[in-house]
């Protein structure tokens, strides 16, 4: 019974070869779309779902009004870091960032630009990050590291072991290294990160420490 209901749809198919033609297809075009549009979407829902904490991690914009109409934007006044900390019970940690940048690497005479941020020490504890090694609620707490990319490792170090190498970052800070992968699926993107302690005797960061009307630095809770 099966054969003859295949040897009937293949003489039906024969028969009318430009509809048949038409209609396989578009059926194909359309299962094609399909299967398009539902892996486009399941990659949009795995964005940051690597977090444990992803359905607790929020992350501050600043709306303003200007000639009546409302801008909004990531970067907030440094003081916005301590005060979500003490004046708001329901924030259980707060990390700050800069706006991130291209950072000239220096290994021996390897020089590489990379794309890195300044973060603070709560960083790796709320974005938990697959570390390859190193402990995530120390590594930023010390001014002299750096978190890199394991490409970026490859690209200063090649199959050397990169862990306790010196780092020469934008010709200011020699830092040792501690190695991380960051997953594609994470709209934070870097190549490395630094501690913001590193820019706590700063002048930029001393200047606006308590002033609220400097937007330069972004805020992550």
């Amino acid at each position: 019974m099966l054969k003859n209901y295949i040897v009937v749809t293949f003489r039906n198919l024969l028969r009318n070869r430009t509809y048949s033609t038409i209609n396989i297809t578009g059926l194909s075009i359309g299962i094609t779309c399909s299967l398009l549009i539902l892996l486009w979407v399941y990659d949009e829902l795995s964005f940051d779902r690597i977090h444990p904490k992803a359905d607790r991690l929020y992350q501050v914009w600043v709306n303003a009004t200007f000639d009546g109409k409302v801008n909004s934007w990531t970067s907030v006044p440094l003081p916005t870091y301590e005060g979500l900390k003490t004046d708001d019970s329901n924030i259980k940690n707060t990390a700050v960032s800069d706006l991130g940048g291209d950072r000239l690497l220096t290994v021996g005479d390897k020089r590489i630009t990379k794309r890195g941020f300044y973060v603070s020490e709560e960083f790796l504890t709320m974005f938990e990050f697959p570390l390859l090694k190193g402990s995530p609620d120390k590594v930023l707490t010390e001014p002299g590291s750096i978190v890199i990319s394991a490409a970026t490792a490859q690209a200063l170090f090649g199959d050397e072991d990169p862990i306790n190498q010196i780092i020469r970052v934008d010709n200011l800070d020699e830092l040792k290294v501690i190695v991380k992968n960051v997953p594609k699926n994470s709209t934070f993107q870097f190549d490395c990160l630094l501690p913001w302690k590193l820019n706590e005797t700063r002048d930029w960061v001393k200047r606006n420490k308590d002033n609220w009307g400097n937007v330069r630095h972004r805020q992550i809770r």
